[in-house]
């Protein structure tokens, strides 16, 4: 497939854009409006290739409308087809307003006459994730939107969410082809982590009763409460987590109705404090959702070491006056801003 000759100029600074990028600095701003000057350059003179080394580098200093657009004519004339249907796209999302209808036109052209030679993983999701990845790679689909553009071919879809089960679907897509990847997310994890040891208190009394004899209730006790507390604090991160993703979501929502799809990527003056509150919440969940994770794993350490203590046999004299067996001594201490359980035996 051959380019489109589209004729994109560098937008001068006072020209008004749909979304314009946030201020950059002078001098890289100049050094990218350099470098796209110079693929037009060599682009046409014919040297395809040099060219995309030009714009790929304008984008990656100061990326903006121009820059995409130049750089998806050449990736469509060196078969670079999943990349310059993305750079393309966003082109379109941030075409100046007082762009030419004629260039607008053959973007469009462009965009339409790459799709048959990529696909579109599209994602419904019924509850947005935290996370995606498409073949290990993270998915922006807060800004980017939901219309994923890869290469024909098998790929791996992974979404997470605190407090619910990871979901991985195997997804086989051909040319052309939109296929819809369904992350549904509506089966909760119970508050503990899969396969964690049961609180100490779930143990029956009896049991604790002829295992402990001989042992510290004082200690049996610490270890139970911090086993309890842990997971109470664990539960009570993975709620805030969760609602802080809930109203990252709302907030993102709310973007896209208002300004459309990826209204954040180079978000322009009146929605850029929208966008910094979004990401600000999504940090805001992560965090959340760290500790969650950290408390749970304390938990499961009190609650092993508790254990552990409570059904370790009691030493035993021999007949020789010596100890059979083993004596366990537990000891507990803080170090640093962490808590350490040691035992010796």
């Amino acid at each position: 497939m051959l380019a489109v000759a589209v004729a994109v100029a560098v937008t001068p600074a006072g020209t008004a854009l749909a979304t314009p990028p946030p201020p950059a600095d002078a001098a890289l701003i100049v050094r990218a409006d350099e470098l796209v000057r110079q693929g037009n350059a060599l682009l046409k003179d014919g040297h395809e290739t040099e060219a995309y080394e030009a714009y790929r580098q304008a984008w990656t200093i100061h990326p903006t409308a121009a820059t995409a657009a130049n750089l998806g004519n050449v990736e469509v004339a060196l078969a670079k087809y999943r990349d310059a249907a993305e750079h393309l796209r966003f082109a379109l999302r941030r075409f100046p307003t007082d762009g030419k209808p004629s260039t607008r036109s053959a973007l469009e052209e462009l965009l339409a006459s790459v799709m048959p030679e990529i696909a579109v993983l599209r994602l419904d999701m019924q509850v947005d994730p935290q996370e995606v990845t498409i073949d290990g790679r993270l998915v922006d689909y807060l800004s980017g939107g939901r219309d994923i553009f890869v290469d024909a071919g098998p790929h791996d879809v992974v979404a997470t969410r605190l407090g619910y089960f990871t979901e991985r679907h195997h997804v086989e897509v051909r040319k052309g082809e939109v296929a819809t990847v369904h992350l549904r997310l509506d089966t909760p994890s119970a508050a503990e982590p899969e396969n964690a040891p049961p609180p100490v208190s779930a143990v029956p009394a009896t049991t604790l009763s002829s295992s402990a004899q001989g042992k510290s209730g004082l200690l049996i006790g610490l270890g139970a409460g911090m086993a309890a507390a842990g997971v109470a604090l664990g539960t009570g991160f993975t709620l805030a987590a969760n609602s802080k993703l809930d109203e990252a979501m709302s907030l993102r929502d709310k973007l896209v109705a208002e300004h459309g799809e990826g209204p954040c990527a180079m978000p322009s003056a009146d929605v850029a404090v929208r966008c910094a509150d979004l990401k600000s919440t999504l940090i805001d969940s992560d965090t959340f959702t760290d500790t969650a994770v950290w408390s749970f794993a304390l938990a499961g350490a009190f609650a092993i070491g508790t254990l552990t203590y409570v059904f370790w046999p009691e030493p035993t004299e021999n007949v020789s006056g010596g100890v059979a067996g083993g004596a366990m001594r537990v000891s507990i201490h803080a170090r640093g801003s962490g808590v350490v359980l040691g035992a010796a035996w």
